[in-house]
């Protein structure tokens, strides 16, 4: 028979596909299998998650909040329901940092002033991209409360456009002509 586990003597080490294991618990495989090499599985109403922790000094949780739509949570506690920092929507693959429910493919919340989000390089470029297929919608919009104040990009428009208000519907208060680099203040169709 072959061998499938091994605790090694000297140290006490648990080995699963490995006859010298490194670790406490070490699981080796040396496949084409693409399969789980470690499965946490709750068919109860409970949580599937592992507990990561210094004693006395801080705890993180990792897992499947069963209670909550089946959610993948990581959180700054014992269990998942408590101070969670990561969450991703079974539903739709949305990820909220600072929130349980994301709205957004990425939504990041914050309930105190200053919610930031930073890209930052030690070499040349640090940017922030919106890529759309269509020509012409692109942009950042800024909103207050759930109100949309500033749109700043590109509305079935190829220029660039600074409007008050929603990107269909807003006043067009600021646009650069594409190709020509007219500036219109108050128009959509500057001529100098």
């Amino acid at each position: 028979t072959e061998e499938r586990m091994r605790i090694k003597n000297s140290t006490g080490n648990v080995g699963i596909g490995t006859n010298d294991p490194g670790a406490q618990l070490e699981i080796y495989r040396n496949s084409a299998n693409f399969g789980h090499q470690l499965r946490i599985e709750e068919d109860g109403t409970g949580d599937a998650v592992m507990g990561f922790a210094l004693t006395g000094t801080k705890a993180y949780s990792l897992g499947i909040d069963n209670s909550d739509g089946n959610k993948f949570k990581i959180s700054g506690a014992t269990n998942l329901h408590t101070n969670t920092f990561v969450t991703i929507d079974s539903s739709g693959g949305k990820v909220g940092i600072g929130t349980n429910n994301p709205t957004q493919l990425i939504d990041v919340y914050k309930t105190t002033n200053d919610a930031v989000i930073k890209t930052r390089t030690t070499a040349a470029g640090a940017y922030f991209e919106a890529e759309s297929a269509f020509t012409g919608y692109h942009g950042i919009k800024l909103s207050s409360s759930g109100t949309q104040k500033w749109f700043l990009g590109s509305y079935n428009s190829a220029n660039f456009q600074i409007k008050d208000g929603y990107p269909s519907t807003g006043s067009e208060v600021f646009t650069i002509e594409d190709g020509t680099g007219n500036v219109g203040i108050g128009t959509n169709n500057p001529q100098a």
